[in-house]
């Protein structure tokens, strides 16, 4: 079968969450043709381009001399925090080599005021430092035309902690704004590129559920014979009881937990009494299907596969003088499964209960 696996925006667009790259090595061992997208790098990187910001600009109605700074330069920032062209940190990292704007305003401000010499940054990582907050400007300008916008979250405030599916169904269907309609293009883009039969959706945050949804209306519209499933953290935790099947408007499935033997049962077509940890319609009632198979063993799994990601599109961002904290936005994590499921179930702290 044909399995497109997809990232919803918005994540951080240092390095490719690790659900789909984990699947994808699954599937294809399994003889699947699986690829994946992320369509949440995708959305940013459609933002944080020359093009992009024009479109912003104009649906904003600014004045092209107002942005035109950021215009002129945005390109240049991004491929130099993709790790291309690094002699460009040199002008990057001098006051004046790119329009100032609140976040790097206060940064030279501070400075100013504690003359601490960026704590010691080398001139290369001074350059990442204000690159990252240049972008940062710009996101805040973005959330101004839409204030779901945020950096690595969208609309994440409505998918959380929901009691009904009806606050996200009102949103979806009264949502209008350049970031839904950049994302409703890259998913054509994918559907055309990719030709799927079905389309497995990871939703690892709540700042994940509006985008992936939106992908999901968008693949039903135009290809409606595609099977849509949705798995993920936000999922597992927050849909553990589901019970309103309004959300199965823009999905056909939705599973729990670990993802390898639900997306394994559903691409190989597997009748409902054979699914594992599963959710769906039927006669209009939601219900759940697991029929208790056992788990694959650790040692037996694949290594992760990364078919059909660009890598070197993704960009680091060092938006603090903490070094320990920008480990975690900043450069390439290649994720690797460590453990299938907790080795001890005693930590007191735990709130998590998993069958597995």
């Amino acid at each position: 079968m044909k399995i497109v696996l997809v990232t919803p925006p918005l994540l951080q667009p240092n390095t490719p969450y690790a659900a789909t790259p984990v699947l994808t090595g699954w599937l294809r061992s399994l003889g699947h043709d699986a690829v994946q997208t992320d369509l949440s790098l995708e959305l940013l990187l459609r933002l944080f381009s020359k093009e992009g910001l024009v479109a912003l600009s104009e649906e904003m109605g600014l004045e092209p001399e107002s942005v035109g700074a950021y215009i002129e330069t945005i390109d240049e920032v991004i491929a130099f925090l993709q790790g291309d062209h690094p002699e460009d940190a040199e002008r990057i990292a001098v006051r004046g080599g790119l329009p100032e704007g609140e976040h790097l305003a206060r940064a030279y401000a501070q400075e100013e005021q504690l003359g601490w010499g960026f704590r010691g940054l080398s001139t290369e990582e001074r350059a990442k430092y204000l690159a990252s907050l240049y972008l940062d400007d710009l996101a805040d300008a973005a959330a101004l035309l839409d204030p779901a916008f945020g950096f690595s979250r969208y609309a994440e405030k409505l998918a959380a902690s929901l009691p009904s599916f009806a606050p996200l169904h009102e949103a979806l269907e009264q949502s209008d704004s350049l970031f839904i309609d950049w994302l409703e293009e890259l998913t054509e883009q994918a559907l055309s590129e990719h030709t799927p039969e079905m389309v497995a959706l990871t939703v690892p945050f709540p700042g994940c559920l509006l985008g992936a949804l939106i992908i999901a209306r968008r693949i039903k519209q135009l290809q409606p014979s595609v099977h849509i499933t949705m798995g993920g953290g936000y999922v597992n935790t927050e849909l553990r009881r589901l019970r309103d099947p309004a959300i199965f408007e823009y999905v056909d499935t939705i599973t729990l937990d670990s993802g390898f033997l639900p997306l394994e049962r559903l691409a190989s077509g597997a009748p409902p009494s054979e699914w594992v940890r599963t959710f769906a319609v039927e006669e209009g009632k939601v219900r759940f299907f697991d029929c208790g198979a056992e788990e694959p063993a650790h040692n037996t799994l694949p290594p992760p596969s990364y078919h059909g990601l660009s890598l070197e599109r993704y960009f680091g961002m060092a938006e603090t003088l903490n070094p320990v904290t920008n480990l975690w936005s900043d450069g390439r994590w290649n994720k690797l499964v460590l453990a299938h499921g907790c080795c001890w179930s005693r930590c007191a702290f735990c709130d998590t209960s998993i069958d597995y």
